[in-house]
Formats: structure tokens, C-alpha cells, sequence
């Protein structure tokens, strides 16, 4: 989630300053460099929450002795319908997205308010 919030910092960075090199002769030859980059930093920004996703679902396979006793499910009701057993997976994956997501948000947020911070206590890179 931090890589992917890393990816699109990068990403905005790379197109402020493709967008600010615009129209200067002396720098016209960075700017396909950079888009280049930016098609990086737009492709890791867009696969990393899913694999995100996939990584934070490992580890989560229930057992079978962990299941229960099998003698004390009832008779009369089914523990899972057919479409229960096809559709929890999925809905597992998409909530684990939907995490993903938000953590990328919130790690997003909090590198442009250590930036801002920075920026404010005139603490420059380079």
C-alpha cells in the first residue's frame, strides 16, 4: 500500500513537471523521459493495490479441524448455498480491495503532509 501511494506521488510529480517543462526549448528533450516514467509509475500505481489485495488475503485458509464438528450441523439447513460458495471468495477479494484502497489513500496523505511539512520547515532534497 505504501508502494502504491509512493507510485502515484511519483505519478503527479511526473506530470507537474511535464506540465511545467512545457513550452521551455531547453527542456524539451527531457519530456519523453519523463512521460515514459510516468507510464511506470501510472502502471504500478493502478496493479500494485490488487496485488495488495491478494497479499492481505494470504495466510487466511481455515483449516478443516478448525471448521467445526460436522455432527452438530443441522439436518434441515444447508451451512453454505451453492451461489455462498462461489460468491464469498469474491466479496472476501473485494473487501480486502476496498481496503487496499483506502490504505493507499491514507499513506498518500500522510506522504503529502510530511512533504508539506517539509516544505514548510525549508528541509529540501537535493
Amino acid at each position: 500500500m505504501f508502494t502504491s501511494a509512493y507510485s502515484v506521488a511519483r505519478l503527479f510529480a511526473a506530470a507537474a513537471s511535464v506540465g511545467a517543462l512545457r513550452g521551455v526549448p531547453e527542456y524539451a528533450r527531457q519530456i519523453p523521459r519523463i512521460q515514459a516514467e510516468a507510464m511506470w509509475w501510472e502502471t504500478l500505481a493502478i496493479v500494485l493495490p490488487f496485488f495488495a489485495a491478494l497479499v492481505l488475503g494470504l495466510g487466511n485458509t481455515s483449516s478443516p479441524g478448525s471448521a467445526g464438528n460436522v455432527s452438530t450441523a443441522s439436518l434441515t439447513y444447508t451451512a453454505e448455498s451453492q451461489a455462498e460458495k462461489w460468491t464469498a471468495p469474491i466479496v472476501r477479494y473485494f473487501t480486502r480491495l476496498a481496503i487496499s484502497l483506502l490504505g493507499t489513500f491514507g499513506f498518500l496523505l500522510c506522504l503529502l503532509l510530511i512533504g508539506f511539512v517539509f516544505y514548510k520547515l525549508r528541509i529540501h532534497v537535493g
